[in-house]
């Protein structure tokens, strides 16, 4: 089968009505089996040197659930102040008297968590697919590059395309150099997260585990491959003679009996202890932020 046969018997068609190389031909295709999806499709110039021009396509589709926009917590404008008195007022031994020490940290982070219900607003964080390189003055030579080409195309003036090639020089130079000055800034800041972020978002192949030849077949399913690697760990492993196991020899009969009476934990080893954690670091599964810890470290090390 042919790549016209394979087009024909799937229905779709071509919705690009205009060229998109320089030759004047139509060679890039977007192809749809209902085209009256495109609710507008359009040529935004080159990339770069390139003979294509890009392509811009506006489809209608039905989004259920965006994933541009997260809810948390803004640590940075808690009113911390109520905070601090609210939890400084607490009479934290008799609320833990009778309480072991499960029981004392379920109400300890139930008091905690209700202050920051309370006092710790909430904010809508828009993760934008913009480039984290793109500042203002970038974008607007972007778009300026973009109306240029669209009056091109409209008047084919080869003045209106001299200004465009001028203005595509400047904005692919302005493009090396914003993204140079970035990773150069990125790399002198301390913060690995969000450098580790930045390179992962860059590769573009993402290592998995498998397929898997096993005995000359071919295992691609995920429970087949964690099956084939089980057996494989399990194959390695040490059988111990249970049945002669050595009995550990104690120099003094009653060192085991000795009970440790006391666990010393100060409250200035618990404040050192969250003061040095790092300020940007994640939420732990407790979702009790740094920021929040280390603004009430006087309060939460008491109990």
């Amino acid at each position: 089968m042919n790549f016209l046969d394979a087009i024909d018997n799937r229905f779709l068609v071509q919705c690009i009505d205009f060229t998109t190389h320089k030759s004047g031909t139509k060679p890039d295709l977007v192809l749809l089996d209902i085209p009256e999806l495109i609710n507008d499709i359009q040529s935004v110039g080159n990339i770069g040197s390139s003979d294509h021009t890009a392509i811009l396509a506006y489809i209608n589709v039905d989004v259920i659930n965006s994933k541009n926009e997260t809810t948390g917590k803004n640590w940075y404008k808690g009113d911390y102040d109520r905070i601090r008195l609210n939890l400084s007022s607490i009479d934290w031994h008799n609320v833990f008297a009778d309480k072991n020490s499960i029981e004392s940290w379920d109400l300890f982070y139930m008091i905690v968590d209700n202050e920051i219900e309370n006092h710790v607003p909430d904010k809508v964080y828009k993760q934008s697919n913009r480039p984290k390189w793109m500042n203002r003055d970038l974008l607007k030579l972007v778009r300026k590059k973009r109306r240029l080409w669209k009056l091109f195309r409209k008047s084919r003036d080869q003045i209106h395309y001299k200004q465009y090639r001028v203005l595509e020089k400047k904005v692919k130079n302005s493009v090396r150099k914003a993204k140079k000055s970035f990773e150069k800034k990125l790399a002198s800041e301390d913060n690995k997260r969000a450098f580790f972020k930045y390179v992962n978002n860059k590769r573009t192949v993402r290592e998995k585990i498998g397929p898997l030849k096993v005995n000359g077949s071919i295992i691609d399913e995920n429970e087949g491959i964690a099956s084939v690697l089980n057996s494989f760990f399990a194959s390695v492993f040490t059988e111990e003679n249970t049945s002669e196991i050595p009995r550990q020899h104690i120099v003094k009969d009653d060192i085991c009996n000795i009970p440790c009476s006391e666990i010393s934990v100060t409250k200035k080893a618990i404040i050192k202890k969250i003061n040095n954690l790092k300020r940007q670091s994640a939420p732990r599964p407790d979702k009790i932020s740094v920021s929040f810890q280390q603004e009430t470290v006087e309060e939460i090390s008491t109990p």
